[in-house]
């Protein structure tokens, strides 16, 4: 009877852990992987094994791992423990590929790789100390670092690790032509499709007599061909209505990669970026309620794209290793925004549209002035009227006069000359002005009321005295016949 009972206790535990697994999270599922660490221990690195399928804690005298499938933790000890006793663990960067597992020291000289669950030192090299805050990722298999500080410098260049001498050498850059300041702490990703390295803000300095070295954050974005190895500036880190970057201007570790897009993530802000540098896009996920006082910023998180699963270190004083589905930070959806701005284009854009604005008014000038000359309203003057078509327009003896003068030169003609011999009625200057005046506003009245709106006679003010008036012919839409 006992056993029968607990044939049926068992049955229905699994019915309702199957349940569970069902339709449960998978956050509260992923709960079962946690590995608890003994004590605040700052000297391990955390890791997916891509090679064999497989989450790493990697200490400096044994391993932590957990297989595909598996629903536990086992620890491994060194047969060999190749790691530097002096070996900054905060400095090493863990690089992945399908076939090796690479830790590499930050600062710059030591090269590790995981072999047979053992550490194999494969540098010949010390801790050169100069190179805090630089970028390393694997291309084609081989290690490159560009930047960092050290020895009171930013260095500008980079070096890759050569694999059968076990010593780092320049990867020198072809072209000198408008090339980023040196700088640590930056962002930076590598595109293996396109082949090209990106790099975001970061720090660089200034020398100062006072103050020989001041750290100084930069906001600008670039990109190398990693094949013709030129740089290209392609703008400025993208600030809101607030003047304040919705990206953070430097990362203190290498960010993860994730589906060819770069996970990027800010502890004041406490959200994470998901940065798609080629396509000048970016979204902001605020970090869920279980992770967001406990997400560590400190270790590098690592990633399981095959599983969608992020692996992390806790802030814990007994610091605790979790591993949880991407989906539930990415399910916390913020904001899209454009990672960076172009300037350079924008001017140029300015320039090119304001070319294009300056030629189509001359064009359209030009064309103007083509189309008036082809269709000019002809006036024929005879005896004393002025014909237009078939209307006649009248004219006294003054205006005659002044018709057929206007008719031999078509420049402009002062007003006093051409009236002088006119006797005007009263002697006054302001009311000879005015009935000068008079006469050119009547002559061009009867045009108007001919034509329905043609000005046959321009007037302006004289260039030399601006108390004088000027007037010829409208010769760009009338012709004249005497």
């Amino acid at each position: 009877m006992e056993l029968k009972i607990n044939y049926y206790v068992n049955i229905i535990a699994l019915i309702l852990l199957g349940n569970i697994s069902a339709n449960g999270s998978r956050f509260d599922r992923s709960r079962i992987y946690d590995l608890r660490l003994n004590a605040p221990d700052l000297h391990y690195k955390i890791a997916y094994d891509q090679l064999n399928k497989r989450y790493l804690v990697i200490k400096r005298d044994s391993l932590n791992f957990l297989n595909k499938g598996s629903i536990g933790w086992k620890k491994k000890t060194y047969d060999l423990n190749q790691f530097d006793a002096n070996v900054d663990f905060r400095q090493l960067v863990v690089l992945s590929s399908k076939t090796r597992l690479f830790l590499v020291l930050r600062s710059g000289g030591y090269v590790y790789e995981m072999v047979h669950d053992s550490i194999k030192k494969l540098d010949k090299c010390s801790n050169f100390h100069s190179q805090f805050g630089s970028a390393k990722f694997i291309m084609n298999d081989t290690i490159i670092s560009y930047g960092g500080y050290g020895f009171w410098k930013f260095e500008p260049f980079f070096t890759f690790f050569d694999l059968k001498t076990g010593e780092w050498e320049m990867w020198d850059i072809k072209s000198e032509d408008h090339l980023p300041s040196g700088r640590s702490n930056f962002v930076s990703y590598y595109d293996q499709r396109s082949n090209y390295f990106y790099m975001i803000g970061g720090f660089t300095s200034k020398y100062k007599a006072q103050k020989p070295i001041e750290r100084i954050p930069l906001d600008d974005v670039w990109r190398i061909n990693m094949s013709s190895r030129k740089w290209e500036q392609l703008g400025n880190i993208r600030q809101n209505s607030e003047g304040l970057y919705d990206l953070p201007v430097y990362a203190g570790f290498n960010t993860p990669s994730y589906k060819e897009r770069e996970l990027c993530w800010d502890e004041g802000k406490r959200f994470i970026s998901l940065l798609d540098f080629p396509n000048n896009k970016a979204t902001n996920y605020r970090l869920p309620e279980e992770t967001i006082y406990n997400f560590s910023t400190k270790h590098q998180p690592a990633i399981n794209e095959e599983d969608d699963e992020i692996i992390y270190a806790t802030q814990a004083e007994d610091p605790e290793i979790r591993i949880l589905p991407i989906h539930s930070i990415l399910s916390c959806k913020q904001s899209n925004f454009k990672i960076y701005t172009n300037y350079l284009a924008e001017v140029f854009e300015g320039l090119v549209l304001f070319c294009i604005l300056i030629a189509g008014f001359f064009i359209s000038r030009r064309y103007k002035k083509i189309s008036l000359e082809g269709h000019k309203i002809d006036f024929h003057i005879a005896q004393n009227v002025l014909k237009y078509r078939n209307t006649v327009i009248d004219l006294d003896q003054t205006e005659l006069k002044i018709m057929l003068e206007l008719c031999s030169d078509l420049n402009y003609h002062n007003i006093v000359d051409l009236l002088g011999s006119i006797e005007p009625e009263n002697k006054s200057m302001d009311s000879i002005y005015k009935q000068r005046r008079r006469i050119f506003d009547s002559l061009n009245n009867k045009a108007h009321l001919a034509t329905k709106g043609v000005e046959i006679i321009l007037t302006r003010k004289s260039p030399s005295d601006k108390r004088m008036i000027e007037v010829k012919i409208n010769e760009e839409i009338v012709q004249i016949h005497p």
